[in-house]
């Protein structure tokens, strides 16, 4: 027998009709859950969703701020986002009254570097034939410096284009300049929002503790990456010279096998000659290019000191050169 339902306050409430003529408020529109997502077991990892909010056709947004680039991003919007989808049922609740859910990140970096839109969205679909499978997951990247709209694009703006501008530049407008770009008074009332924390002095002072701990972020991310090409131009250059004097190795065994394969051979000359044959170190004083003749390896007569056996020890020039 299937156990009653256990009551959720993050599964999607039932369809509210709003009553005839009158237009739905704000409180309609949007209603904001607790950030937690639930754990299985203690040993689960405790989530905490910057924002959660449900409209009344019960989708769920988590809209979030990411000032650097988190480790991991992808896997952690996916994570946070398939962990606000499976709480919606309870125990026993059928898959229909499942609703979307939706990440929306904003980057103020770029992390598609070769995507030209500032806003890209994400869905289950085939990579060949790109049919959606389902609608019911969603994440949206907003990658703020990509948009280059200025204050004269905005009466023509789409609102995500209106957002984006807002998000970049209403730290430097004044309040009337907003409420003259911006006709819908959501923008008035989140540039209220911005004042307000701005003059609160514990709000300001978190706001700027926090802007402190990102410039000390993003400064020690370039130190760490500077310091990381320092040591990777350091490596390659160790690895350059190791590489340097192998190679310089290999090519002095290279000739030390050349010169004594020729002075075995003037050695053998001399045996079979009857002469005293010379010890390796009697042609120490001789130079390399010494052991070669117009690009040939040869014997130089000088080597074999043949006393009164000129035509002998030109014949046995000769026959090297022509081997």
């Amino acid at each position: 027998m299937l156990s009653p339902a256990v009551p959720n306050p993050n599964r999607p409430p039932p369809p509210r009709m709003a009553p005839v003529g009158s237009r739905p408020t704000r409180t309609d529109l949007v209603e904001i859950l607790t950030p937690f997502l639930e754990k299985d077991s203690e040993d689960d990892k405790l989530s905490i969703l910057d924002l959660r909010v449900r409209d009344t056709r019960g989708r769920q947004y988590n809209p979030e701020m990411q000032a650097t680039i988190a480790e991991a991003l992808p896997s952690r919007l996916v994570y946070y986002l398939a962990g606000m989808y499976c709480e919606q049922l309870a125990e026993g609740e059928p898959y229909t009254q499942l609703a979307p859910a939706i990440s929306i990140c904003f980057l103020d970096h770029v992390y598609f570097q070769d995507a030209p839109s500032f806003h890209t969205r994400f869905r289950l679909c085939s990579p060949e034939h790109q049919p959606v499978f389902t609608d019911q997951l969603e994440v949206h990247l907003l990658e703020l410096p990509k948009y280059g709209g200025s204050i004269a694009d905005l009466p023509q703006a789409r609102p995500v284009e209106k957002w984006v501008y807002f998000l970049r530049n209403a730290d430097e407008m004044e309040a009337s300049e907003i409420g003259r770009w911006f006709q819908d008074p959501v923008f008035v009332e989140a540039e209220g929002i911005l004042e307000m924390i701005q003059k609160a002095p514990d709000e300001r002072l978190r706001y700027d503790m926090r802007m402190k701990a990102l410039r000390d972020q993003r400064t020690n991310l370039e130190a760490a990456r500077r310091e990381g090409i320092a040591v990777g131009k350091e490596e390659g250059r160790e690895h350059g010279l190791e590489q340097g004097l192998e190679q310089g190795r290999e090519e002095g065994r290279e000739e030390g096998r050349e010169e004594g394969r020729w002075i075995g051979i003037v050695q053998t000359l001399q045996e079979l000659l009857g002469e005293p044959v010379s010890k390796p170190e009697d042609f120490a004083a001789w130079e390399h290019d010494q052991l070669r003749w117009d690009g040939h390896p040869i014997v130089l007569a000088e080597w074999v000191p043949l006393r009164g056996l000129g035509g002998i020890s030109s014949c046995a020039v000769g026959c090297e050169r022509a081997s």
